[in-house]
């Protein structure tokens, strides 16, 4: 699977790395399954680069109920 690479900051939040790269802090799965070395952990270590997987955006009908403003997202 392709991914991007992310240095994180101190304290930086792993929620807050997911929604920088997917715009939805619940899609951390991700995140957590390509970097095991995160499990258990609510913060990235400073420095220690993560893999980002690239993934498909959900399907227009996953958007239903989504105000308008992040129905096209």
């Amino acid at each position: 699977m392709e991914h991007l690479t992310h240095h994180p900051r101190e304290g930086e939040r792993i929620d807050t790395i997911a929604h920088h790269y997917y715009g939805d802090a619940a899609q951390v799965g991700h995140i957590l399954r390509a970097n095991p070395i995160l499990l258990g952990r609510l913060t990235a270590l400073a420095g220690q680069p993560l893999k980002i997987p690239l993934i498909d955006p959900p399907p227009p009908e996953a958007q239903i109920g989504l105000p308008p403003w992040r129905a096209n997202d």
